[in-house]
């Protein structure tokens, strides 16, 4: 985000584009070559051996590193006159999205949707629409049922909102402190959510950051992407498409 709002020349804005594409172009293949492994593919999806990970030591973070990057490939290759780049981007696009697909990351799905439906917005390629509701639906279609509900742990998941929402109650303006394990430092007495993890987080940015940091800290969680899109917004208008 720093370096595209500070970078304003086109040939080392271009560069930038290049390393992001070459940083995700080593992570889907490292996860390409993750799954070549016999035991990935007998394993449980809901495991860590059954979710691609890649170079990295968790496959949310594989799953958030690819949908963070995504809109690089993705603009590049409805955008670019080069016939070989748009071949190479392309075919980048589609291996970030097998690679996206096997970490099985529910969150980092949405993200890539709603990325690919901002750009599409943005570059005006109003038939792309179509075809990433078509490949949502595949997706719906395809995915693995224990992973689209993973044995209840999505009504956990609503509990553990309503218990950071009571933190938030209690402590409106310091929070209950920072950290992976805030939830479950607050809340020390509470059993087995989902009957395999006791609740370490909430599974949700907004209410973790307004348990954590109280609701000034998430007041400015708020501000930041607001600021954000701003920014956005305003690199939009004056590019054109």
């Amino acid at each position: 985000y720093l370096a595209a709002v500070t970078v304003t020349d086109a040939a080392r804005a271009r560069r930038l584009w290049m390393a992001l594409l070459a940083g995700s172009a080593v992570m889907a293949l490292g996860g390409v070559a993750e799954a070549l492994r016999p035991a990935f593919w007998t394993a449980d999806r809901n495991q860590e051996v059954g979710r691609l990970s890649a170079l990295t030591s968790d496959y949310n973070f594989l799953g958030t590193y690819l949908a963070t990057v995504m809109a690089v490939p993705l603009t590049l290759a409805w955008t670019e006159r080069d016939r070989r780049v748009r071949g190479l981007t392309w075919a980048l696009v589609a291996t970030n999205a097998v690679g996206l697909y096997f970490t099985y990351t529910r969150a980092a799905w949405l993200a890539v949707g709603l990325s690919g439906v901002l750009v599409a917005v943005a570059l005006r390629r109003w038939r792309a629409l179509g075809v990433l509701a078509v490949a949502g639906g595949i997706l719906l279609a395809v995915a693995p049922s224990q992973v689209l509900v993973r044995g209840g742990a999505d009504g956990g998941r609503f509990i553990l909102w309503r218990l950071g929402l009571e933190m938030v109650a209690k402590h409106p303006l310091t929070g209950v402190g920072y950290g992976r394990d805030a939830l479950q430092r607050a809340v020390p007495d509470w059993p087995r959510v989902d009957g395999t993890n006791r609740p370490g987080h909430p599974h949700n940015i907004f209410v973790a950051t307004a348990m954590e940091l109280g609701v000034p800290g998430a007041a400015i969680l708020v501000w930041l992407l607001a600021s954000a899109a701003t920014v956005l917004g305003r690199g939009l208008r004056r590019a054109g498409t």
